[in-house]
């Protein structure tokens, strides 16, 4: 697998994500790729899923619920088929003041330089207060949602 053809590929992903080109992220995408938020759960029931989905799902439900206005890299690795990456991300619910986060990516590459899985690292607590904010069907815990609640 070629290094810089995976990392053009993120690229091209995160460019068409801040545009919300959802059939252009879909192209890059292995035929049944799949997409799985990591951690405790709180993600997932906001998504009605437990463990991997189809990307095309999980796409398309997070571009309708999050805005994501800026992506930076801040540091990848890349080991045989896989990249690993950590992004500065401004991002924004519906009604809500935009934040910046970081996410961790786990992305696995097909034979054909398509991708074939993503596991997204994300915190949680926050991003979860902000779903639940908007009432995206998270049910948070008493101890997150302090957490979650802006000071």
């Amino acid at each position: 697998m070629d290094k810089a053809r995976m990392l053009q590929t993120i690229d091209a992903i995160y460019a068409a994500r801040k545009k919300r080109d959802v059939p252009g992220m879909l192209a890059l995408m292995a035929d049944g790729a799949t997409f799985r938020f990591a951690g405790e759960g709180a993600m997932e029931g906001a998504f009605a899923t437990s463990g991997a989905m189809p990307f095309h799902e999980a796409i398309s439900s997070l571009d309708s619920t999050v805005d994501m206005t800026g992506v930076e890299n801040v540091t990848t690795l890349v080991d045989g088929n896989r990249v690993a990456a950590i992004w500065n991300c401004d991002v924004r619910f519906p009604g809500r003041e935009a934040f910046t986060t970081q996410i961790f990516n786990l992305w696995t590459f097909a034979e054909d330089g398509r991708i074939s899985d993503l596991t997204e690292f994300v915190d949680t607590a926050k991003l979860a207060g902000e779903l639940a904010a908007v009432g995206a069907g998270v049910q948070l815990e008493p101890d997150m949602a302090s957490e979650a609640e802006p000071g």
